[in-house]
C-alpha cells in the first residue's frame, strides 16, 4: 500500500476509536440519568399515596393530618425494582424526606414531601 493509504487507514481507526469512546460515554450517562429519572417517578408515586395517607383519618388507617407516623409499607416503594435503597428521614408532622441511593452511580436523590407536593434535591456521589 503507498503511504498515503496507510495515513487514511490510521486516520479512520483513530476516529472510530474516538467514536466508540463517546457513545460509550453518552450511553453511560443514559443509564444513570434513566436510573435517577425511575427513582423521582417513584418518589412522585409515593408522594401521591403519602398525600392521600395524611388526609386520611387515623381511625380509617390514615395519618389525621400528620406524616408522624407514615412508614415505607405505606408509600409502596418497591425495592425490588433495583433503583436503589430507599429510605424515610427527618420525618415530622408537616413534612418527611424519602433519600434514594441510585444503584447507578451511588449519588443520593432526596424528595422532601409536604401536603403541597414534593421537592428534589440531589447530592454528590459518595466516593
Amino acid at each position: 500500500m503507498g503511504q498515503q493509504q496507510l495515513l487514511l487507514m490510521i486516520l479512520v481507526m483513530i476516529i472510530v476509536g474516538i467514536a466508540i469512546v463517546v457513545s460509550i460515554n453518552t450511553f453511560e450517562n443514559t443509564r444513570i440519568d434513566a436510573n435517577h429519572d425511575s427513582i423521582r417517578q417513584e418518589m412522585m408515586d409515593a408522594a401521591s399515596l403519602s398525600q392521600a395517607w395524611y388526609s386520611k383519618s387515623d381511625i380509617l388507617g390514615g395519618g389525621g393530618n400528620s406524616f408522624t407516623n407514615i412508614s415505607m409499607t405505606d408509600l409502596q416503594i418497591d425495592e425490588s425494582a433495583g433503583l436503589g435503597e430507599f429510605s424515610l428521614s427527618d420525618v415530622r408532622s408537616e413534612s418527611f424526606n424519602i433519600e434514594a441511593i441510585a444503584a447507578s452511580d451511588k449519588t443520593t436523590i432526596i424528595g422532601t414531601i409536604t401536603r403541597e407536593g414534593i421537592t428534589f434535591t440531589e447530592s454528590v456521589e459518595e466516593e
